[in-house]
């Protein structure tokens, strides 16, 4: 059986705080919802987390493989460029780890 890749959602950012923590809150409660998928969360600008430092908290927990899922309100540019971008920076910092890149979740997209 193969193991299901771990989850990296990219927000864009906001220099909006509660805009942010509502973000982090949401990666925070997939994770806690569904505790045998490791998921992270950061951002492409402006809020941190970093996009970098969510892709190296799942190496650390020796994740290799992961589904890098774009959630945000206006994806454009972000989705096709900036987002693909950040990830093979990431998979060139950390050698070994493959990654796939799913649509632009958006917030009119309904999820369970």
């Amino acid at each position: 059986m193969t193991t299901p890749p771990a989850l990296l959602i990219a927000g864009h950012g906001t220099r909006d705080d509660a805009g942010a923590e509502a973000f982090r809150d949401f990666v925070r409660e997939l994770g806690a919802r569904h505790p045998e998928l490791p998921v992270a969360g950061g951002f492409i600008e402006l809020s941190p987390p970093p996009l970098g430092e969510a892709v190296a908290e799942l190496v650390e927990r020796g994740v290799r493989r992961f589904a890098a899922v774009p959630l945000m309100l206006v994806s454009a540019g972000h989705a096709k460029g900036d987002i693909p971008a950040a990830l093979a920076r990431e998979q060139e910092r950390h050698p070994g780890t493959s990654r796939t890149r799913t649509g632009a979740r958006s917030a009119r997209t309904r999820h369970c």
